[in-house]
C-alpha cells in the first residue's frame, strides 16, 4: 500500500516536473502529461496482469485452488517490483529535470 501512494505522489511530482519544462501553459501541459501518463500506466498494468495470468494458468493446466494462490502470489510479487521500478524511474527523472533542467523564467 505504501508503494502504490508513494508510486502515485512520485507520478504526479513527475508530471508537473514535465508540465514546468514549457514556458507557457505549465499547467495544462503537466494535466496533459498525467493523461498521457495515466493511459500508460493503465496499458501496462493490464498487459501485465493479463500476461502473468495466461502464462501462469497455461503452465498449471487450468484452475485449480493451489494454482489460484500461486497465480496471486506471483501477480503480487510483479506487482510490487514494478512499483518499486516505477518510483525509481519517476524520483530520478523528477530529481534530473528539478536539478538541471529546470525552467524558472
Amino acid at each position: 500500500m505504501l508503494l502504490s501512494l508513494a508510486f502515485m505522489i512520485y507520478s504526479l511530482y513527475f508530471c508537473v516536473s514535465i508540465g514546468s519544462l514549457f514556458p507557457s501553459h505549465r499547467v495544462l501541459a503537466s494535466i496533459i502529461t498525467y493523461v498521457l501518463l495515466y493511459c500508460v500506466i493503465q496499458l501496462g498494468a493490464f498487459i501485465y496482469l493479463i500476461g502473468t495470468v495466461t502464462i501462469i494458468d497455461r503452465r498449471m493446466h487450468g484452475i485449480q485452488p493451489a494454482s489460484v494462490a500461486v497465480t496471486v502470489g506471483l501477480v503480487y510479487t510483479g506487482a510490487m517490483l514494478l512499483l518499486l521500478a516505477g518510483n525509481a524511474v519517476f524520483y530520478g527523472f523528477s530529481y534530473f529535470i528539478a536539478h538541471k533542467k529546470l525552467n524558472l523564467d
